[in-house]
């Protein structure tokens, strides 16, 4: 097991990846899984991910991601303009943010998470819910290749990475990658009425221990039900 000064070492290089200049995206749909970046679009400067879309207490649509990618007042963009950072939090207190859509901008944050980055596949989100020790979970980033999964072995921990100690996270084993941080982290639940598979959202990804190799590494989460209370936000 990992010690909390252990995971001081979290390389957050992945949570802020360089990607090319003029990076195109063809749908204009972003559920959750999708990527964004920071700064202008012909020299962006890093990417992230885009967690879980809701709705904030004035029944506008936002993006949760993690709040270490960018500040309050920040502009995100993906081919075009997506929206600004209005509300963050960074520290003690958790490692979140939103972003909150531009008048005008061509994108729509559907109420959807990407299940399997290989093909594309995506979910409805129909609950969130709570990390537990034992569950087997899995998360999308906006840089993976594919969808990964893993065991959760540790919940309610502080973890220290870029200079802060965030309570309240929780810890599991797998792979993520550089700009995957904001990410979903799920499990997939069926409705026998509906005969239909749907997402429980229990997390964003934020941070990991090395990303030296995908082997007996550790991935750190922030639970998503803390966030969705303190924003004030719903699901659609």
């Amino acid at each position: 097991m990992l010690t909390s000064a252990a995971i001081g070492a979290v390389c957050l290089a992945l949570l802020a990846t360089a990607i090319p200049a003029n990076a195109e995206i063809a749908a204009y749909s972003l559920p959750g899984g999708s990527a964004y970046h920071d700064g202008n679009p012909d020299n962006p400067d890093y990417a992230c991910t885009i967690g879980l879309n809701v709705n904030n207490s004035s029944g506008d649509r936002v993006a949760i991601t993690a709040g270490h990618c960018g500040k309050v007042g920040e502009t995100e963009y993906v081919s075009a303009q997506l929206g600004t950072i209005n509300r963050r939090v960074f520290g003690s207190g958790g490692d979140y943010a939103v972003i909150g859509k531009a008048t005008g901008t061509p994108y729509t944050l559907p109420p959807r998470v990407i299940t399997a980055k290989a093909n594309g596949e995506t979910l409805p989100v129909r609950k969130v819910g709570t990390p537990v020790s034992g569950d087997y979970i899995c998360w999308t980033g906006g840089n993976s290749t594919y969808t990964h999964c893993g065991t959760i072995f540790q919940t309610n921990v502080a973890t220290s990475y870029n200079g802060v100690t965030v309570q309240n996270t929780f810890r599991l084993t797998g792979c993520a990658h550089q700009g995957d941080s904001g990410g979903p982290m799920f499990y997939t639940a069926h409705d026998s009425a509906t005969n239909s598979d749907y997402a429980v959202v229990v997390g964003i990804f934020v941070a990991l221990s090395n990303e030296s190799n995908c082997d007996a590494r550790t991935v750190v989460g922030q639970p998503i039900i803390p966030i969705m209370k303190d924003f004030n936000l719903t699901l659609p």
